[in-house]
Order: C-alpha cells, then sequence, then structure tokens
C-alpha cells in the first residue's frame, strides 16, 4: 500500500511539471519563428510577394506561397504586403501563440476589374465607383481599367469626362472600333451631335472593316434621317 501511495504521488508530480513546462514554452515567449501563407482570390498561391513587417523585416513568398520569419517578438506587428498586379494589403497582427500563421488574401487587378463589370451589368453603381478606385490604385494607365471607366462614366452620364477620356484612348489605339463605337453613341445619344456622331464612324471605315461599326453606322443615318423628314 505504501508502495502504491509513492507511485501515485510521484505520477502527480511529473504530471504538474510537465504542465507548467508546457505553459512556459507555448504561452509565453519572447521570440518565435512565423510561418505566413498568402493567396489569391482562387485560394493560389501567390509567389513572389513581398512581407514587410514592422518597416524592418522582409521577405518574398516561394513558389507556393509561403513566408518564414525566423525571429519575431511577442506583441503587435504591422503587415504589409505587396505584389506587382496586385492591391496592397495592410494589417496588425498580433503574435500571441507560437503556432499562429499569417493568412492573408490578395486581390489581382483582373480580379478587381472582373467584379467592376459585374457590378455595373447588375446596376450597381456605388460599388462599380468602388472597385474603379481600387483599380486605379493598382494601375490606372491598364487599358481594360481605362474602357470600363469610359462606360462607367457612360452610365453615370458624365459625358465631357467620357470624350475627354476617350480621346485620351485614342490616341493609343486610333482605330480600335469598340473605343470609336462608345464615342460615337454619346456624340449621337448623350449629346445629340448627330453629324459629329456620323463622322467619327465614317473616318475610320476605309482602314477598319467591321461588321458591328457598319451596323452602328447605318443605324445612327437611319435615325437620323427619319427625325430629319419629321
Amino acid at each position: 500500500m505504501k508502495k502504491y501511495f509513492y507511485s501515485l504521488l510521484l505520477l502527480i508530480t511529473l504530471a504538474s511539471s510537465c504542465k507548467s513546462v508546457d505553459n512556459g514554452s507555448f504561452s509565453q515567449f519572447t521570440e518565435a519563428p512565423l510561418f505566413g501563407m498568402i493567396y489569391d482570390s482562387e485560394s493560389s498561391p501567390v509567389a513572389g510577394a513581398l512581407v514587410v513587417l514592422d518597416d524592418e523585416k522582409s521577405a518574398k513568398t516561394d513558389i507556393n506561397g509561403r513566408v518564414l520569419f525566423s525571429a519575431v517578438s511577442y506583441g503587435e506587428h504591422s503587415v504589409v504586403i505587396t505584389k506587382d498586379g496586385f492591391e496592397e494589403t495592410q494589417m496588425v497582427l498580433n503574435f500571441s501563440n507560437r503556432d499562429q500563421v499569417l493568412y492573408s488574401t490578395l486581390f489581382s487587378l483582373q480580379n478587381i476589374l472582373d467584379n467592376l463589370e459585374s457590378s455595373m451589368q447588375n446596376g450597381k453603381m456605388l460599388e462599380a465607383k468602388s472597385f474603379l478606385m481600387r483599380a486605379s490604385g493598382i494601375n490606372s494607365e491598364d487599358i481594360r481599367l481605362r474602357y470600363l471607366n469610359v462606360v462607367y462614366l457612360s452610365e453615370m452620364k458624365e459625358y465631357p469626362e467620357v470624350l475627354k477620356e476617350i480621346g485620351l484612348l485614342r490616341e493609343i489605339y486610333p482605330n480600335d472600333p469598340y473605343i470609336v463605337m462608345t464615342q460615337a453613341k454619346i456624340l449621337f445619344y448623350g449629346l445629340e451631335r448627330q453629324e459629329e456622331a456620323l463622322e467619327v464612324l465614317q473616318s475610320i471605315l476605309p482602314s477598319n472593316s467591321n461588321e458591328e461599326l457598319e451596323n452602328l453606322l447605318g443605324k445612327m443615318t437611319e435615325e437620323k434621317t427619319g427625325e430629319t423628314n419629321d
């Protein structure tokens, strides 16, 4: 009986000792490694993203979107994640557990533009404006963004701004049929400058055979003739 009592006492002592060691090593620490995983909006790993802690430590993600900082102090840290073609992400990390993992999602320019286009198609113009601003923060010179901005301004009936943006686009793509057709529609329907709209379409037809463009010219010509006859 005595032998059993001492064995039980030893077991309780060891268990208590192990518990106190665990608390000390896992709940409280000065520095510990920090592992991070960076994904895009499709849950695919983002390679080559730059992760910066407290404007001091930095590392790039590997091909699997993983990043490792060998010694990060206990407490709060600012985190900034950047990569060309993606929206910058900023956050505050409260590093309080050795097993903690830094997870973050980066949104690409093309993903934001897809959402912008979807918002406009569904008539959600406030949401579309937000996506426009986010996309401009990534690359304001992106051609798709600039064209969608033309569509947005057209929907908002900001016609002078539309024509200004189209003029800049035509300096880059002077004979792009879709840009030209958008310009003609704004002139014809938005500003009722019908003659000018027809001239815009006619000016590129000799060098650009496009069925949609020809159909639009025919439609506008008929509408103008009908109004004249009335």
